[in-house]
């Protein structure tokens, strides 16, 4: 299988283990490679290549870190919108 259709089989916020089945693309399983927390999953239907991330499994397996922001993640993206912010000042004045 080289490319395929993505569909997942669990959802953000499921515990997995090692060994299962977390999605299918056509009829080829992605087995999951550590046991946690599925954290990150696309959507379905989007076309997937072999060795392409799928998703993403947090082994602290604490399911409310699912749905928080991370704090590499705020920095990233506090860093990504200071162009913008002073794009904006410029411009205005």
């Amino acid at each position: 299988m080289k490319k395929g259709k993505f569909h997942g089989q669990r959802s953000i916020g499921d515990h997995v283990s090692k060994g299962s089945v977390v999605a299918v693309v056509d009829d080829y399983p992605v087995i999951a490679q550590i046991s946690g927390m599925l954290r990150g999953l696309l959507r379905d239907d989007v076309e997937v290549r072999k060795g392409m991330k799928v998703g993403d499994i947090d082994p602290r397996d604490k399911r409310e870190l699912c749905f928080a922001i991370s704090e590499k993640s705020r920095a990233i993206g506090g860093a990504s919108s200071r162009p913008f912010s002073i794009n904006s000042i410029n411009r205005s004045g």
